[in-house]
């Protein structure tokens, strides 16, 4: 993910009481995408389609994580799960903090550019830092099945649970860490126009951040970075997972015949569901993620390809379209769970039927695997 800056202190255009910020680069006619059609994009993704998938991610992902409280955070991978649908959770409301401007615009309209700034500077570090976690729990959870799958024998002694949830709380504090560059980096300020003699409000360049290399090197490379790898790994284990999968379910198949009790172990059953349901999570990460990575590549490889460079119109278009398909990954694992995941299911059921939390749930063992 990148930051859709469009701050531009020499050229803008001053309406009302606020800024309305025209950079030169939106209407040079070397730009792929019409300033027009930019604004007629940010509308549609920002006004209309984030606060839809926050109705779809906010409540689902709350019940995630009440099922896989409800099922033990004793077992591992309940644990990681219930970490992803809490860092989704607030994925999700972040951006919807970020976009609200649109809903306070309808009240006050010629406020809409000053809400649109400034709620941007207090929520971009929230939007970054939970959705880079999310890549990273989801990089977590590839990874454990992967050696689930490829060392059964050892896999429970690898990490213990306690070990995971320092890892996992450590890993979101460290990332949100670096995205608080973001509060670093810019400030809202607000002047007067000499012409007009209105006031002028746009985003300013902390002196701090351009004082600093530092603050550069982690937003343009070593958040981008984290990003590349996260989806690399993801990549790399969840493809030796299905080989997995297929060399285990052949196996099966083929002592089937001489022993039909193991064939049918309920253990072996509940594990190729759980495997299967966390490579369809997994895939769906890869699907909403590559749009991101492939921009990444993008800024690295094209210099000019920056918010105030010569596309700075495509340039926002794609990149809020990436936001959008973080938001799509964070809004859907719920209903992979309740497709695939049969105690899931069972577990939803009675909580809205209002079961009380069962003994077992406070003690759940390997041998009793989501299915």
């Amino acid at each position: 993910m990148m930051s859709v800056n469009e701050t531009n202190q020499t050229s803008y255009a001053v309406t009302g009481l606020t800024v309305s910020r025209y950079p030169q680069c939106f209407e040079d006619p070397g730009n792929i995408m019409s300033y027009e059609a930019r604004k007629l994009n940010t509308k549609i993704l920002q006004c209309g389609l984030m606060p839809s998938l926050f109705f779809v991610g906010a409540p689902t992902n709350i019940l995630s994580m009440i099922v896989f409280y409800r099922q033990g955070l004793r077992d591992r991978m309940n644990l990681c799960l219930f970490c992803l649908a809490f860092v989704d959770l607030m994925y999700v409301t972040a951006v919807l903090g970020t976009v609200s401007y649109c809903f306070i615009a309808v009240f006050l309209p010629e406020e809409e550019h000053f809400w649109k700034q400034t709620l941007m500077k207090n929520f971009l570090n929230f939007v970054y830092g939970f959705g880079y976690s999310s890549g990273w729990l989801t990089m977590i959870i590839a990874t454990d099945r992967c050696v689930c799958i490829l060392f059964p024998m050892k896999s429970a002694t690898v990490i213990s649970t306690k070990t995971m949830t320092i890892l996992l709380a450590s890993s979101i504090l460290l990332i949100n860490i670096l995205c608080g560059v973001y509060i670093i980096k810019e400030t809202v300020v607000s002047t007067k126009d000499d012409v007009t003699g209105r006031r002028v409000v746009m985003l300013s360049t902390t002196a701090l951040f351009l004082s600093t290399d530092m603050f550069s090197i982690i937003e343009n490379i070593v958040l981008s970075l984290i990003s590349i790898f996260c989806f690399s790994v993801v990549v790399l284990t969840t493809s030796l997972t299905i080989m997995g999968l297929r060399s285990a379910m052949a196996w099966r198949q083929s002592t089937s015949s001489l022993s039909p009790l193991c064939s049918g172990s309920s253990y072996l059953k509940g594990q190729t569901v759980l495997m299967r349901m966390l490579v369809v999570v997994s895939f769906i990460y890869i699907l909403c993620t590559a749009p991101n990575v492939a921009l990444s590549l993008a800024r690295f490889s094209d210099p000019a390809f920056r918010s105030d460079g010569p596309n700075c119109n495509v340039f926002t278009a794609t990149h809020l379209f990436g936001f959008l398909t973080v938001m799509i990954n964070s809004s859907i694992n719920f209903f992979v769970y309740l497709t695939m995941s049969s105690r899931f299911r069972q577990e939803l059921k009675t909580f809205l039927l209002g079961g009380n939390i069962s003994m077992r749930s406070t003690a759940v063992s390997a041998s009793k695997p989501i299915r």
